[in-house]
């Protein structure tokens, strides 16, 4: 997935290769996980938040979401464990589905386990690692 993130964001035009680059060992020496490259994008200033997100929703076929708010309440469908491990946030519930915010949202095995877990069919949504993390806090 990391691989992929970077070719949509340098094919989308919003970096170029040396930028592309720094990001990934910003991420790298940080200790970040790959799914952060986006926000550190956006946080090094390279391209905006709403730039980065429509790319990645765009080549991916998933909508953005909005950011909620740090501190939102939880949803009691996940645990904060799972939630931090996979980058997700529940979002909301029809009793059907469960609207995810992800920041991976193509990542097969989280989707899976959430849909496992809730018995419920996941609709995922684009955010930014940072913006999931806040959120969790």
């Amino acid at each position: 997935m990391p691989d992929e993130i970077c070719a949509v964001l340098f094919y989308a035009g919003l970096l170029d290769k040396d930028r592309l680059k720094s990001a990934q060992d910003t991420a790298a020496r940080d200790g970040l996980p790959q799914n952060r490259i986006p926000q550190v994008i956006v946080d090094s200033g390279w391209a905006t938040r709403d730039a980065v997100l429509q790319a990645l929703a765009k080549a991916w076929y998933i909508p953005v979401g909005a950011a909620p708010a740090p501190g939102t309440p939880r949803s009691e469908f996940l645990s904060l464990d799972l939630c931090r491990k996979r980058f997700v946030l529940p979002l909301s519930s029809d009793g059907r589905r469960l609207r995810v915010a992800c920041a991976e949202p193509l990542d097969a095995m989280a989707i899976n386990e959430i849909r496992q877990l809730t018995g419920l069919e996941v609709e995922p949504v684009l955010l930014l690692a940072g913006e999931i993390a806040a959120a969790l806090e």
